[in-house]
């Protein structure tokens, strides 16, 4: 299950045990789908940013840079829109 998530850049399964006596597994939804992304107007390198994100759920700016080719203030711009976009939390 862990490797089709991975396989389609989707959030992995979480595992919860219920008082040592109910185990539960939740398939988080993706709401960062291809039609919200194009609502959103996210350039091509962005687009690579939130897939790498799906899967390693952090990003760095060399991560980008490493993804993209770009440079390293094109790639801080990207994931300044990103979060003022709302997509995600402050990057550090």
């Amino acid at each position: 299950m862990m490797e089709q998530c991975k396989a389609q850049h989707t959030p992995e399964p979480e595992f919860v045990l219920i008082r040592n006596k109910e185990f539960r597994t939740i398939l988080p939804r993706d709401y960062l789908t291809d039609q919200v992304l194009n609502r959103i107007g996210l350039n091509e390198r962005q687009r690579k940013a939130v897939d790498f994100i799906k899967v390693s759920k952090k990003i760095t700016n060399k991560d980008l840079r490493q993804l993209t080719d770009a440079i390293y203030r094109t790639a801080s711009r990207d994931l300044d829109d990103l979060v003022k976009k709302g997509l995600f939390g402050s990057f550090v």
